[in-house]
């Protein structure tokens, strides 16, 4: 336990060394684009989420229970949070909490790749009248979380969940709801006292990702 817990450590930190290390490298050589430094970001983030989750992995869930997880944390949060994922096709299941929070005065930024699918560009639209900020990037991070007040050296939050077809399962169009039936479930949260390196490793991911979306929306 003790070794795995310093493993966790070493690869967090090195996720924090290199994305600040690439957002300073970019200050300075702006002319390598923001592609292969997005592209990098995703490496990084891909190999650290990976080790930390083996250690401690994430646990079997229903659809609604990990919905209604996301939506409760979504209400309850203080300031911001951020969230990614791939086709969006959460956006109406989360519609009305993160409705509740932006009304308030919070703040939800939601990091995806970008797309010309129909019902991606619908479900942009659902987040988009709810309140939430859209920051489509060029890539994939491959990251399907909420990070909850990533600010808050005591209470951030990060929620981890994933989607996998079932044996013999059919898959859903881009952008619609999946069912128990043809996906399992999965998901945990990791908090401050135990995960705070991957929650930092994953919010500087975030920052580079979201300049990332505002350099190519310019």
């Amino acid at each position: 336990m003790r070794s795995s817990k310093l493993w966790d450590i070493v690869q967090g930190v090195g996720a924090v060394a290199s994305v600040l290390g690439l957002i300073l490298f970019l200050a300075t050589r702006p002319d390598l684009g923001i592609a292969l430094l997005v592209l990098i970001v995703g490496g990084v983030i891909a190999v650290v989420v990976a080790s930390i989750m083996s250690r401690r992995g994430l646990q079997a869930v229903g659809r609604q229970a990990m919905i209604d997880t996301g939506r409760s944390l979504i209400r309850n949060i203080k300031a911001d949070a951020v969230m990614s994922g791939g086709d969006m096709s959460w956006a109406s299941d989360y519609e009305e909490a993160i409705r509740s929070a932006t009304s308030s005065g919070k703040r939800v930024r939601v990091v995806y790749p970008r797309s010309d699918a129909t019902k991606v560009r619908r479900n942009e639209e659902i987040l988009r009248e709810a309140g939430a900020e859209l920051l489509p990037t060029p890539i994939d991070s491959g990251l399907r979380a909420l990070l909850v007040d990533p600010a808050d050296p005591k209470d951030a939050l990060l929620y981890v969940v994933t989607r996998t077809l079932r044996s013999g399962g059919v898959p859903v169009q881009t952008g619609e709801h999946g069912s128990e039936s043809n996906y399992q479930y999965m998901a945990k949260i990791y908090g401050m006292n135990r995960e705070w390196v991957i929650i930092s490793a994953v919010r500087k991911v975030y920052e580079v990702l979201s300049a990332a979306s505002r350099s190519g929306n310019q």
